[in-house]
This record gives C-alpha cells, sequence and structure tokens, in this order.
C-alpha cells in the first residue's frame, strides 16, 4: 500500500513539474507585433505553436520545435493562441501537454447619440447633439481622444462646429457614463446626419456612432399665376413664388416660353402659343413646386346674336371669337342649325321664322385640344313653361327683408323686372337683369302685390298667374296682427256706391266667418252673393244670402291657413277685400 501511494505521488509530481502557460497582451491593438511567452517552459521538450487571427513573424500560423516564446502580428480581429509539448514530432504521443491563450479584439464600441430634430427651413440657429459612452473595456483600460474635426466627426455640408464638450460623468444602473455635447450652427441650406467616434491613443479608431438626424421642415411653395394659356396664341403671362424664407427662388420654364422680365418674386413670360412645366426652387435648400401649365381652347368662343324675333332680315353671321386671338392653326367642325354659308372662322344662319331655342355647335380642333363649344339662341318669345307662383312668405313682419323668386329662370328670358304695388315696400338699388329674384324690405303695415315681368328677345313673356299678395303685419309671431293700428280691424268694411256698410268678422277667421249686409234697406234673396278665392284666382266656395236675411255665414274650417280674397258680388258692383284664415 505504501509502494502504491509513492507511486501516485510521483506522477502527480510529474505531472505539475510539466505544466505550463501562455503569457501576454490580453487586448491587442490591430496592426502591432507583440511578443507572448510561456511559463513552465522545460529545455528538454519541444513545443508546437499554433495561432488564428494573424501570423507569426515568419508569415506562418504553426511553429514546430519553437522556443519559449513567439511574436504575434495582430490583423485586428480577435485570436487564439494554442501551445503542446510534443517527443519525436509526434502530437499524439502520450502525456501531451496544452496551453491555449485567447486574444480579444480591440474595440471602442460605437457612442449612442441623441439630440436630432427638425429643423425650420433656412435657419442657422445653433442646435445641440449629444453622445454617450459607457466607459468600461477598452474605454477604460486604454487612454482615448476626440477632437472637432472631420476625422472624428461628421457633419452636414456647410455646417460650422462651435464647440465640443465633455460636460457631464454619471451613473445608471450601476454602469459609468460620459457624455459628450456638440454645438453645431446649421448653414440653413444643408441637412443631415451628425456621428462621431473615439480613438485610441496607444491604439485605433473606435466605432462610429449612430446618426442623430436634422431634417428641413419645407414650407409650402405656392405658384401663383394662371393655370392655362391660350393655344397656338403668344400671350403674356405672370407668375409671383411664395412660401420659403428667405424670398429667393429659381425658376425652371418650358423652352418655348420667353422670358420678358423678372422682379422680386414674380417673373412674366411669353407663352408663344403652348404650355409646359413650370418649377419653382427655393435657394435655401427648401424643396420645389411644379405645376403643369396647359394650353387649352377655353379661350373661343362664339361671337354672335343671343336672340332674335321670329323673322329676320337676311341672314345672321355666328362666328369663333376669342378676345386675346385665334390660333394660328384650327380647323373647325360646325352643326346645330341650318347654314347659308359655313366656313373655318364662322357660318351664316337662314332666316329664322317661328319661336324656340336653337343651339350651335362648333368643334375647334387645335394642335392642343379639341373643344366643343355651343351658343343658345332665343327665336322669338318661346311659351313659358307652364304657370309657375312665385315663391315667398306671404306673412311678413314689418321693417324684415325677404326674398322672393321664380321657380327657375325661363330659358328664353333676356331679363327680369318686378312691379310691387301698395304701401312702403323698398326695392334694393339695383337688381340683377338675369337673376329671377328680388329682394324687399317692408316698412308700412298693409297688403302688397308683387308681380314678376318677364322680357324675352322681343318682349314681355306671357305669365298667367305670377303675383303674390303679401300681408305685412306688426308681429306675424303675435297673432295680434293690427295691433298696432289705432282702429280696430277685427271687423273690416266696405261701402258700397249706394251708402250700404257690408262688414266682415272676424279677420283672421278661424272656422268661421260672417259677413253683415245692410241692414237700412228690405234684403232680397240671393240679391249677394260672396266668393272665397285663393291667390291663384281659384273659387274655393260660394255663398249667397236668404229672403230677409243679413248674414251670409262661410265655413272656413276645412280651408288652408293663408291669404285669401273676399268677393261681395251684388247686381249693381263686386266688392273685394282680403281675408287671412288661421287655424
Amino acid at each position: 500500500m505504501k509502494q502504491f501511494l509513492l507511486t501516485i505521488l510521483f506522477f502527480l509530481i510529474v505531472k505539475v513539474t510539466s505544466a505550463f502557460s501562455i503569457s501576454g497582451v490580453k487586448t491587442l491593438c490591430p496592426g502591432t507585433r507583440t511578443s507572448y511567452t510561456l511559463s513552465g517552459y522545460d529545455l528538454n521538450k519541444s513545443y508546437y505553436w499554433t495561432i488564428s487571427g494573424g501570423t507569426f513573424d515568419n508569415g506562418q500560423t504553426e511553429m514546430w520545435n519553437y522556443g519559449p516564446y513567439i511574436t504575434w502580428s495582430n490583423d485586428g480581429a480577435a485570436g487564439k493562441i494554442t501551445v503542446k509539448e510534443y517527443t519525436s514530432m509526434n502530437l499524439n504521443s502520450t502525456n501531451t501537454a496544452t496551453a491555449t491563450y485567447n486574444v480579444d479584439k480591440f474595440n471602442l464600441k460605437a457612442p449612442y447619440g441623441s439630440g436630432g430634430k427638425t429643423l425650420s427651413c433656412g435657419s442657422t440657429a445653433q442646435i445641440e447633439a449629444t453622445f454617450n459612452i459607457e466607459y468600461a473595456g477598452n474605454y477604460k483600460d486604454y487612454s482615448y481622444d476626440i477632437q472637432p474635426n472631420s476625422n472624428y466627426i461628421i457633419i452636414p455640408t456647410g455646417w460650422t462646429i462651435v464647440s465640443l464638450i465633455n460636460y457631464e460623468s454619471t451613473t445608471l444602473g450601476g454602469k459609468d457614463y460620459r457624455l459628450y455635447k456638440i454645438k453645431l450652427i446649421p448653414d440653413g441650406v444643408h441637412f443631415g446626419d451628425v456621428k462621431i467616434r473615439f480613438r485610441s491613443n496607444s491604439c485605433a479608431w473606435g466605432e462610429w456612432s449612430n446618426a442623430v438626424s436634422f431634417s428641413p421642415q419645407v414650407p409650402t411653395l405656392i405658384i401663383s399665376g394662371p393655370a392655362e394659356v391660350a393655344c397656338g396664341v403668344p400671350q403674356q403671362i405672370t407668375y409671383t413664388a411664395s412660401g420659403g424664407t428667405n424670398g429667393s427662388y429659381s425658376w425652371t420654364y418650358p423652352s418655348n416660353w420667353s422670358k420678358l422680365s423678372e422682379t422680386g418674386n414674380s417673373i412674366t413670360f411669353n407663352s408663344n402659343g403652348v404650355g409646359g412645366q413650370l418649377k419653382l426652387t427655393s435657394n435655401n435648400g427648401c424643396g420645389n413646386k411644379i405645376e403643369e401649365i396647359k394650353a387649352t381652347n377655353n379661350h373661343l368662343y362664339i361671337e354672335g346674336e343671343d336672340g332674335m324675333c321670329s323673322w329676320h332680315d337676311g341672314f345672321i353671321p355666328y362666328g369663333i371669337s376669342s378676345d386675346i386671338g385665334l390660333p394660328a392653326n384650327f380647323t373647325t367642325i360646325w352643326s346645330g342649325a341650318q347654314f347659308n354659308y359655313v366656313s373655318n372662322y364662322g357660318v351664316s344662319l337662314v332666316q329664322l321664322e317661328g319661336a324656340g331655342i336653337l343651339t350651335i355647335t362648333v368643334k375647334v380642333i387645335t394642335d392642343c385640344d379639341t373643344t366643343v363649344l355651343t351658343k343658345k339662341v332665343v327665336v322669338g318669345t318661346p311659351d313659358a313653361p307652364g304657370t309657375m307662383q312665385v315663391q315667398g312668405e306671404t306673412l311678413a313682419d314689418l321693417n324684415a327683408s325677404y326674398t322672393y323668386t321664380i321657380p327657375h329662370d325661363y330659358p328664353s328670358a333676356t331679363g327680369y323686372t318686378w312691379e310691387l304695388v301698395g304701401g312702403g315696400g323698398n326695392f334694393p338699388p339695383t337688381i340683377n337683369i338675369h337673376d329671377p329674384y328680388v329682394t324687399i324690405t317692408f316698412n308700412q303695415i298693409g297688403t302688397y302685390y308683387l308681380k314678376p315681368i318677364v322680357y324675352g328677345p322681343c318682349g314681355k313673356v306671357d305669365l298667367d298667374h305670377e303675383n303674390i299678395t303679401i300681408t305685412v303685419v306688426q308681429d306675424k309671431t303675435s297673432g295680434n296682427y293690427y295691433s298696432a293700428k289705432s282702429e280696430s280691424i277685427n271687423m273690416l268694411t266696405i261701402q258700397d256706391t249706394n251708402k250700404n256698410i257690408f262688414s266682415f268678422f272676424p279677420n283672421p277667421a278661424k272656422n268661421e266667418l260672417i259677413v253683415s249686409l245692410p241692414t237700412s234697406t228690405k234684403v232680397i234673396a240671393n240679391q249677394f252673393k260672396v266668393n272665397l278665392i285663393d291667390v291663384a284666382g281659384k273659387v274655393l266656395l260660394t255663398a249667397s244670402n236668404g229672403p230677409n236675411e243679413n248674414l251670409i255665414k262661410i265655413n272656413t274650417s276645412n280651408i288652408a291657413s293663408g291669404t285669401y280674397f273676399l268677393h261681395l258680388v251684388s247686381k249693381d258692383e263686386v266688392k273685394k277685400e282680403q281675408i287671412i284664415i288661421q287655424h
């Protein structure tokens, strides 16, 4: 047993004494040469060296029967050194010992940047970008540096570095950080990214930081001027620029245009009858604006009479016209009527008889566009399209304004006027003759009659029942319409030629209207008749008196609320009065 323990101890002593290890620099700067040494080297043994990442001095990656140290030329990558002892070049011999040593790649990790933002286009106000590094690893093991130049800091073209400050050290989550602030002045034109990196004073460059981006806040550029030009007609056109910040612009325009002048933000061209692309560019880098200017035939129209009476002596000419000139080249196709003469520039209508609306059509073909032009010609005085009542309030407040209209234009109308009969109505100073409406301010209580008059090319258009009756009261919401008058109007009275008095009550009426006949003479049956008529002239109810009856009762419960007319008919005459029914 004692002999066995001594044998074990002998092998342990041999193993310990034969142990070896590699020592040297743990982190190797790229491109440098560094020696690594074996500790526990046995002169009676041979060693085999291998290396990954870089080479030995002889340019090899392995060394046989080499001594206790080697020199490694690093290529900047991480690597591993391996050493084995061997006997008679046999690496697989028994009791082969091995040692390894890992060499880390040198690295200054990328800083983290923040502070990017959108800058006003054209602004040169000072701005800041902030960066931080974790003060650990190679940053801590090696001295490092940063300078305010392009080797260390990337900035957009035209910008200026004002200062670079290591302004704060802080601890966050148990880690140490170093913060750096760069103050910059932009040129107002260029925009982009700011990056930084550090360099080890004894080694190599670190990694670039992330990009801190500064982008332009581009204002809207505006081109003011015509969106189209006349096709085939030289035309002077002016455009004005706005938007941006410093008001400095450049123009790019169609090659066929001629620039006539440029003053401030305005530029004037001769279009030479063609369109194209007009581009406005802000000279401070604040973007551009593009407008497509189209050449059209929209400046063309058919010239000739708008209306005529049913018979016209001779021929009636119509032609292509323009306020700025005709295109140099165009063709036309005329249609829609009977022509006596047709040319590229115009036509002549034959003599016209009768009444109606004629539509002349011409297709105009130019180098830029094809356009169809039409012209309506009113011949004679065509009949109005049915009877239409004027629309508007029939019960109006004093000193209020109301608008009255014809439901739609009459196709043959060439003008409108209006007649107002009654007290106190005021028209506006002028009326648009082509608009079938009128606004009236009533300044006196009473009854008004409003009638439109429509004119065609040959005079008035015959319109039946186009009048409207308007009752003006102090306040139509009060229900007591005539409270402003001193006399009582709840009973209306009229007087015939024989001084006989007729009375009507109540007014306004609700369910029943009573007519009181003369009491001074004997009343004969059916001597008097009462007609209730609406504003369109339609008789709604008729009633008569009986023998010796001085009262005529009319049931108005089924008559809609509104304004009506009451006609009292005797053998000698007819008396008329307005009555209001309100439920």
